[in-house]
Formats: structure tokens, sequence, C-alpha cells
């Protein structure tokens, strides 16, 4: 993240050089550090959205970082939000650390309801 920033920053730096030139290279320039500006807050919200909602559905905070991974990010996001859409029929195996703080719902022989931690 720090790298991208330096990078919205150097390109700052160049296009800014000449406020007079309109050559195609400083209209490149200047979209392609709004593209900068709009994606890398995006992506950090992305982040924090995920840093709270994936311990809910069974996965560890530090795999809100995968999120940033082409393609496989996708596929976190999509498990993540097709599991709390599903979380009231709970029905995914659950990590080692979470079996502690689980109850299995009686007649039904898959569902747990996860407990808060005592």
């Amino acid at each position: 993240m720090v790298a991208g920033f330096a990078a919205v920053f150097a390109d700052l730096v160049v296009v800014s050089g000449d406020p007079f030139t309109d050559s195609a290279v400083t209209v490149w320039a200047q979209e392609h550090v709004s593209r900068h500006l709009i994606i890398q807050p995006a992506l950090a919200a992305l982040v924090v959205l995920m840093w709270f909602v994936l311990p809910l559905v069974s996965y560890r905070r530090r795999d809100a970082l995968m999120v940033l991974i082409p393609f496989y990010g996708l596929w976190i996001i999509g498990m993540a939000f097709y599991r709390l859409t599903g979380l009231p029929y709970r029905d995914w195996r659950p990590r080692p650390d979470e079996r502690d703080h689980l109850a299995a719902v009686d007649g039904l022989p898959r569902y747990y309801v996860l407990l808060a931690p005592e």
C-alpha cells in the first residue's frame, strides 16, 4: 500500500512538471493518477470491511489481505458474502479454534450456532 502511494506521488510529480503543455503523455499521466486515487482508497475500504466480516464466516482476520490478490481476492469476497447470507444456516466446517465456541442445533445434523467467547 505504501508503494502504491509512493507511485501516486511520483505520478503527481511527473504530471505537474509543466502546466502549460497538453501533450498526450501529460493527459495519460493525469488519467493514470486519477485511477490510482480512486482504486487505492476503494481497495483499502474493502480490506477494512473484510477485516470485520471474515471472522463471522470462519475466516481469519489476516485473510482480509488476500483480497488484494487478483482473482483469488474475488473468490474470497464471494465466499465471504455467500456465507454471510447463509449465516442463519451455518453448515460449513468450523475452524479448529472455533470449535470451543460452537453449539449444535438440535434436530439438524450439520448446523451450528457460534457462541460469543466468554
